[in-house]
């Protein structure tokens, strides 16, 4: 699994806040927003997650709410920043938090779908010089902001302070637990997706874009069970550089993208035939000198060659389908290939229901 350690510095009219943290510490918290009893709930907050937590928040228009508003979001999006993908991690997890006559329980999943239902069940309209709603909002916006789904419910008690210990530390004690690695997920834990590379446009910003949306190796994104179809240019990102661009490629593959042949026409357009050499479930179905449609000027090169499935000759064999466990990519586009890549197009959808 990645280090798993973000920042994150936010900026507005109203405050300053800063968060550093490293989900993987030992509970060494430094915090400093001002404001006593919101330090009280982080620095636990920290030390029961076993998070290693450094929090600078300081108002800039002297309005509390803001304050414990801004700080609140900011911690819960630097924690989803450094969960990245979440791949690999236990994902679910449960804690009931007694704090003497009081008694917190928090359900949690650390799935991309925010959610979250908080029961603090506070009676006084001020906690320790916060108001109740000032504290009922700062845990709406952290786990808001963590991007998952919760559930918070005081159970019981009497004393207001003990009931929000109780709360933060069994929010606290649940996300520790959620976020542990589990050495038996493989990928995202989700029974859930399948990915498709488009063979549309150029290396480099086809890289960014992915790297943009998850900080997370794609391969540890994706694991082992999620079918990946790489199109064309899609399926050129699976290999570790190209001709093309500059951008580093996914490495999902050893090898690289090199230009056609200069003896041959670039882009190279049209049909051509399939040499099928070993056959997997993509290409079930599709016999041995099928015609598929082509449109590319670049070519891979693997000493891999292994994963090549099938060619296609042009004078010299171009790969045409490769496979390495989950990922799937085709040099040509099915999508514009007739009823054969209606069939394999087919095939693919049939392995992401399994």
């Amino acid at each position: 699994m990645a280090i798993r350690k973000s920042q994150i510095k936010r900026e507005t009219k109203e405050t300053s806040v800063s968060v550093s943290l490293n989900i993987d510490g030992s509970g060494k918290t430094s915090i400093d927003t001002g404001i006593s009893f919101l330090d009280h709930l982080i620095t636990s907050f920290g030390k029961h997650s076993m998070l290693d937590l450094t929090v600078r928040a300081k108002s800039k228009d002297k309005i509390e709410h803001h304050l414990i508003e801004d700080t609140a979001i900011a911690i819960g999006s630097t924690i989803d920043k450094a969960l990245g993908s979440r791949a690999g991690i236990t994902r679910f997890s449960y804690a009931s938090v007694p704090m003497d006559e009081s008694l917190a329980e928090t359900s949690l999943d650390l799935v991309k779908r925010p959610y979250s239902k908080i029961t603090l069940s506070i009676k006084r309209n001020s906690i320790e010089g916060i108001s109740k709603e000032d504290i009922e909002h700062f845990f709406t916006s952290l786990t808001r902001n963590l991007n998952v789904c919760v559930h918070v419910t005081v159970k019981y008690g009497d004393n207001d302070h003990h009931k929000i210990e109780a709360a933060i530390k069994s929010l606290a004690v649940a996300f520790r637990n959620a976020s542990l690695s589990d050495k038996k997920q493989k990928g995202v834990p989700s029974t859930k997706g399948a990915i498709l590379l488009p063979g549309v446009g150029n290396f480099d910003p086809a890289i960014r874009s992915i790297r943009d949306y998850s900080s997370t190796d794609f391969k540890d994104y994706v694991g082992e069970s999620m079918p990946v179809l790489g199109i064309c240019l899609g399926m050129e990102m699976f290999f570790e550089k190209s001709e093309e661009g500059k951008e580093q490629g996914l490495s999902v593959i050893d090898g690289e993208v090199v230009l056609l042949p200069n003896t041959m026409k670039v882009p190279h357009m049209g049909w051509n035939s399939l040499e099928i050499e070993r056959q997997n479930n993509f290409l079930e179905g599709v016999n041995d000198g099928s015609w598929v449609y082509f449109v590319h000027s670049y070519m891979i090169k693997t000493k891999e060659t292994g994963l090549i499935t099938a060619n296609a000759d042009y004078g010299i064999k171009v790969p045409a389908v490769v496979q390495q466990k989950n990922f799937i990519g085709t040099q040509f586009h099915p999508e514009k290939s007739g009823e054969i890549g209606a069939l394999m197009l087919r095939n693919f959808l049939s392995e992401c229901k399994k």
